[in-house]
This record gives structure tokens, sequence and C-alpha cells, in this order.
């Protein structure tokens, strides 16, 4: 399911209110489509709407309020000797000279690990 988004560009945010008259829940099987789409999991166990409905109302409005861009596309440019080895978020991690990804909002952080290649001369500025 988390593929098929992917390629149409959906992001899944999934909000588990959980009650006391359901035992258990399997989160582990939802939680890679949120992670792999880039979306959130919110999760309240033994929900009750008079302690936590508040917060779900807050986390809800948070959601839908958001700065969010949509489709976006990551390169990161190097300094010659330097190489991008892997890309690290949401999505997990992607060892491409770019990546994609359905949308991003102002609570996700992406990073990428820089590898050096070569020497580097002392003194002369590097970019990434």
């Amino acid at each position: 399911m988390a593929l098929d988004c992917i390629a149409k560009n959906i992001t899944v945010d999934l909000f588990l209110a959980v009650t006391l008259k359901y035992k258990s829940l399997d989160v582990a099987t939802m939680a890679p489509v949120t992670g792999i789409t880039g979306g959130d999991l919110y999760l309240y166990s033994d929900f009750d709407v008079v302690k936590h409905g508040e917060k779900l109302y807050y986390h809800i409005f948070r959601n839908l309020t958001r700065i969010t861009g949509t489709d976006a596309m990551f390169k990161i440019r190097v300094s010659t000797g330097l190489t991008v080895a892997e890309y690290f978020g949401s999505f997990g991690s992607y060892q491409q000279a770019e990546f994609g990804c359905a949308s991003l909002d102002q609570d996700k952080v992406y990073s990428a690990m820089i590898r050096c290649d070569g020497t580097m001369e002392e003194g002369v500025p590097v970019f990434a």
C-alpha cells in the first residue's frame, strides 16, 4: 500500500485512538505506511475523550494547518572531491543521486551523509 501511495504522491497520516474496549492494536503493521510515505503516526492508547480530546484536536489542527510542500525533489550538490553517499529522513534511507517525497512539512527533517573521495586542500573552501 505504501508503494502505491508513493507512486501517486500520497502521504498517509494515521490518528489511532484506542479505547479500553479493544485489548490490542497491531501498530507495527500500520506504522511503515506512514514512515515510508513521509506521514505521521499519532497513537492515543487508553483513549478517553475527556482526557485526550483536546490533544487529539490540537494534533489534527496542527496537521492540517502547518505549511506543507508537495511533490518535492532533492539533490545536494557538493564540491569536487565530495560525494553524497546516502540520504536519511522520514522515508528511511536512499542511496541515489537524488530522491523525491510526496510531501514535506515544517516538522520533518532530512539529512545526508557526505563522503570525502579524495584529499582536500587546506585553506580552500568546501561547499555542500
